[in-house]
């Protein structure tokens, strides 16, 4: 995947056609339709379905387009911070959560940091208090982390103690979500009890004890029960696609209002309201010579 494959499926969105955004960006149309090709076979997705008129954007297209147009707007936030900090000849390493959103430290810091002499650039996958220890360490110039929003004030707390500064760059509303098949997408006035009777589909870096706590200070969640039953994955489309097949539910965060941000095939449990978000941000050495 890189930077420009992201830009040619953002310019074929936006003309509504391949041919038309070939036109605009000055790039053959076979080039394009390959890229996207590319893409898509190397994400495992469909981001556009091909008609004779032009190009229609499915589901999971949307949702992927929405993370590439903020990966965008963060690489070029980021590329005039790594300008105005001479780093042109050293290397870096950026550690944090593996997600869409997270691509752009690798995507922004490669392409300014390659065209420079001597210079390299290493990303690490680690769980948000693994990229807060290998900061504070120095083993790590930047960190990518994903809390709830619920956990604010400890990871401040924590990020403080530790001499550490942090840049949230999206807070992001979070949304219980089921097939649209799910007995609790069909029933009405549904409560937070009604999830117990369900298995918890979730990520190692966001464990079923969080999402407990972050349901639970939700309204009306304190009838909601730890889990006992989890599934547990880090694949993000790997989720998407187990979710679709079984009676289970998870916690997704969602940028559009409606149903249109999400995968195909997944809805939101509107009788369910979360006063969480998901909070993304930047962390570095107080320190560190970037301005985060």
């Amino acid at each position: 995947m890189n930077l420009n494959q992201l830009r040619y499926a953002i310019e074929v969105e936006r003309c509504g056609s391949i041919s038309k955004a070939a036109k605009f960006l000055y790039v053959s149309q076979p080039g394009i339709s390959n890229a996207l090709k590319d893409l898509e076979d190397e994400l495992g997705i469909t981001i556009f379905q091909r008609k004779p008129t032009g190009v229609e954007v499915t589901g999971i297209g949307k949702l992927f387009l929405e993370e590439a147009k903020m990966i965008l707007r963060q690489t070029d936030e980021l590329n005039l911070k790594f300008r105005s900090a001479d780093h042109k000849h050293g290397s870096l390493t950026i550690s944090g959560i593996t997600c869409m959103s997270c691509f752009l430290a690798v995507a922004a810091s490669a392409e300014y940091l390659m065209n420079e002499k001597e210079s390299s650039i290493t990303y690490r996958s680690m769980d948000p208090f693994q990229t807060i220890d290998s900061v504070e360490s120095g083993e790590t110039d930047i960190g990518v982390i994903s809390f709830y929003s619920t956990l604010d004030a400890i990871y401040k707390a924590l990020l403080e103690r530790n001499a550490l500064q942090m840049h949230t760059f999206a807070e992001i509303p979070m949304f219980i979500v089921v097939r649209k098949g799910h007995p609790l997408a069909l029933r009405k006035n549904v409560t937070f009890k009604d999830l117990n009777d369900y298995p918890l589909l979730t990520s190692e870096s966001k464990d079923q004890m969080q999402i407990y706590h972050a349901i639970s200070l939700s309204k009306n969640g304190e009838l909601y029960q730890k889990p006992s039953r989890v599934i547990t994955s880090d694949d993000q489309l790997l989720q998407e696609y187990v979710l679709t097949k079984l009676d289970a539910y998870a916690l997704f965060s969602i940028k559009d209002k409606d149903n249109d941000g999400l995968p195909e095939g997944l809805v939101k449990l509107t009788d369910l309201p979360l006063d969480i978000t998901e909070n993304r941000a930047w962390i570095a050495r107080a320190d560190h010579e970037f301005t985060l």
